[in-house]
């Protein structure tokens, strides 16, 4: 967490799925920069809400600490199609 992050209820939510989308952008090898540039930020912006809001959020959670195959996590992911555009060659 940030220094100085005010804490609210919901902060702690917030910021491991943020954790959370993070990992699973690194385990699926996507290119961040790639990502970020697409409609100039605001798909990655999408993305992350998405993620925030996910009803598949313990599942991931499950299959990511477990090191599950990238492709199980991509196969119950709402971003699964975002992912796959910025997936490193």
């Amino acid at each position: 967490m940030y220094p100085g992050t005010q804490r609210w209820p919901l902060t702690k939510k917030v910021w491991r799925q943020f954790d959370v989308f993070d990992l699973v952008m690194k385990r699926t090898q996507v290119n961040p920069a790639c990502a970020a540039r697409e409609r100039s930020g605001i798909a990655i912006a999408e993305a992350r809400n998405v993620c925030l809001a996910c009803p598949m959020q313990e599942r991931c959670h499950t299959l990511l600490d477990r090191n599950a195959n990238p492709d199980e996590v991509q196969a119950i992911c709402p971003n699964s199609g975002f992912f796959a555009r910025h997936r490193l060659p």
